[in-house]
């Protein structure tokens, strides 16, 4: 079996320290000590403790989440590679429905997943000759995998820019209307001139902020993207309150807010008495209201 690495999820050029300086937390992403895919792995999972502020302070966060289990933070990384020599592919989709496979030829392959999926291929012995690409791609990922699986050293990433670069990144800067914001994180794109193959093939990542837990529930019916999500198991009141989305009406209305602020002080005191009283540092998500909470998400 050949391998052969087309790509993997790059950073929106739109997006640097300096574009988004003072829009939310984004720009705690460059506080990542890794490449720019594991630096987008920490931020999904610092989203869903609110703990952006502390990225690139654990050397081992994404190994120590892949370890607890907590791998849903490791789908928004898509790596494409063509697959040679070998009738292998032709099974994979049915081992693992979230990988896109596609025949090209003899013996020839198309084939993308998250790396979570190329995670439990490696756990299963299968594709092992793309181990040194994709821990290339996400070393801390894969460290499970150990020396032996890696013999061979691993290829320095290559740029996949567009043939035809963007010249007006303007339309791919951050979008708020009110309190939502909805930023494209990264894309996925292998250079292939088929438009069949670059549909089935190409992704992305989003980053939405001020969003209703009602909104979300929405977006998470969609099994075809992945999710990370803000939790409200670990996430107390000490991190800030609730910080309610506020419909537009009851916001222009000052009576209305006048009774949800009396609403939230009653809540949030009841809330601290009944940890208290519990001994509990964190009370069951079944006990909270529906906060606004972020989410990232891989259409």
């Amino acid at each position: 079996m050949q391998v052969e690495l087309l790509a993997v999820t790059q950073r929106n050029p739109a997006l640097t320290p300096e574009t988004v300086a003072g829009i939310g937390d984004l720009a705690t992403i460059w506080q990542g000590k890794s490449n720019y895919p594991e630096n987008m792995i920490e931020f999904a999972g610092r989203v869903c403790y609110r703990s952006t502020h502390r990225m690139g302070t654990a050397r081992d966060f994404i190994t120590d989440r892949v370890k607890e289990g907590h791998e849903d933070i490791i789908e928004h990384i898509v790596v494409t590679l063509r697959v040679s020599n070998t009738m292998d592919p032709l099974d994979w989709r049915m081992l693992n429905r979230h990988c896109e496979v596609t025949n090209v030829g003899e013996r020839t392959w198309i084939v993308s997943g998250n790396t979570r999926v190329w995670l439990d291929f490696f756990r299963r012995g299968i594709a092992l000759e793309a181990a040194p690409i994709l821990t290339r791609v996400a070393p801390a990922i894969f460290a499970e995998l150990g020396v032996s699986v890696l013999e061979e050293a691993a290829p320095d990433l290559p740029s996949f820019a567009a043939n035809d670069p963007v010249q007006d990144l303007t339309p791919l800067l951050p979008a708020q209307i009110g309190p939502m914001r909805v930023t494209l994180l990264g894309y996925t794109q292998p250079l292939l001139d088929d438009p069949d193959l670059l549909l089935s093939h190409g992704a992305a990542t989003f980053f939405f902020e001020g969003i209703s837990r009602a909104c979300t529930h929405q977006l998470v019916r969609h099994r075809l993207a992945s999710f990370s999500q803000e939790s409200q198991r670990y996430v107390d009141l000490s991190k800030g309150g609730w910080q309610a989305v506020v419909p537009p009406a009851v916001a222009a209305n000052p009576e209305a807010m006048a009774e949800l602020a009396d609403f939230w002080r009653i809540a949030e005191e009841n809330m601290r008495n009944c940890a208290r009283l519990a001994s509990a540092r964190r009370m069951p998500v079944s006990c909270c209201p529906m906060p606004p909470r972020r989410a990232s998400s891989r259409p």
